[in-house]
């Protein structure tokens, strides 16, 4: 078994896990169960993590999964699943009637959430607009990730939002300052763990 697909697995279990103690595993509920992927610093692997994380899932289980692209300044997932020019998260945001649309992907039980059209970080701070993207979805999925801005930038209205919070660590750039800077921000009661990216050894390994 290669180290990616031991990790993904890990985390995948305990994804279901949580679902089942948050009661979203078997039904579509008003509030699915939430986690959001996110980072000390841009470019140290969160996309990946979090594409990683919701396709394994999906192909795991029959739990019907969503992969929201919450990132406005490089909206990576929006593009790989042709979803430029598409409503999606910031249209739900800023309150106009665009639903967003779901992209398809390779699975049946995985659609994905674009950023959507100019993508505004200040949107993610709108009284309840998270809240109520967040019932929209329940609707349509019995979890949700989150491929969220780096803490550097505006990620502090997801982590209020969500249920759990994954942190990754870039092992070869971030300091162990930026990391524990980071990991402060998220509320214990919220914290999912650490995942270390671009590790000497094993390339991506979790750390709890």
């Amino acid at each position: 078994m290669s180290d990616l697909h031991s990790l993904f697995g890990g985390l995948s279990l305990a994804l279901f896990s949580q679902m089942a103690e948050h009661g979203s595993s078997g039904r579509c509920l008003p509030y699915p169960f939430t986690a959001a992927v996110g980072s000390a610093r841009r470019g140290e692997g969160r996309t990946f993590v979090a594409e990683g994380l919701a396709l394994h899932a999906a192909s795991l289980s029959p739990h019907r999964m969503m992969l929201v692209d919450g990132n406005s300044a490089r909206s990576h997932l929006t593009g790989r699943y042709g979803g430029q020019g598409e409503p999606g998260l910031f249209d739900f945001l800023r309150g106009s009637d665009a639903v967003p649309r779901l992209l398809t992907s390779p699975l049946p039980n995985l659609s994905i959430v674009g950023s959507g059209n100019l993508p505004d970080p200040t949107l993610l701070y709108r009284q309840d607009g998270l809240k109520r993207f967040l019932t929209w979805a329940g609707e349509r999925a019995n979890a949700i990730i989150i491929d969220m801005p780096s803490f550097e930038t505006d990620a502090l209205p997801i982590v209020a939002a969500v249920d759990r919070v994954l942190l990754v660590v870039d092992a070869t750039t971030t300091s162990r300052q930026a990391a524990k800077a980071a990991l402060a921000r998220i509320p214990k009661s919220k914290s999912w763990g650490v995942v270390l990216n671009r590790c000497p050894s094993h390339g991506l390994a979790a750390v709890t």
